[in-house]
């Protein structure tokens, strides 16, 4: 285990990993990406969402009331978002697809940060 430490108030954040990441499909879909389980002892699935939901880029699908989709690029619409998560009962599922995703995960990870606390990170 490692402690990933960001700038600002997230210096809570522990990064768990058994294993390198794997391309493989994502939660519920058939695009590729690079996944993450996001956890935390607190937790409130509609603020979490909403939540996520505000960062930049990010907006909530109209097919899953719980899956935000984040777009930097202007690619038409159906097109692979740079990342997406999908707040569970419990947990964040987060699937990096490319482009923006790493940035987004950093943002992600803040923002969880500021509204949950402590957050920790597996790798699937």
């Amino acid at each position: 285990m490692s402690i990933l430490c960001l700038a600002g108030p997230c210096r809570c954040v522990s990064l768990t990993s058994n294993v390198r990441p794997q391309v493989r499909p994502c939660h519920t879909t058939s695009i590729l990406g690079i996944e993450y389980l996001l956890r935390s002892e607190t937790f409130d699935q509609a603020m979490v969402r909403d939540s996520l939901a505000r960062l930049s880029g990010g907006s909530i699908s109209p097919n899953d009331a719980m899956r935000v989709e984040y777009t930097y690029s202007a690619s038409p619409a159906g097109e692979m978002p740079d990342a997406t998560v999908v707040v569970g009962a419990s947990s964040v599922y987060f699937c990096d697809h490319g482009g923006q995703g790493r940035a987004v995960m950093g943002a992600v990870v803040a923002q969880l940060c500021s509204v949950l606390g402590a957050v920790t990170i597996e790798e699937l």
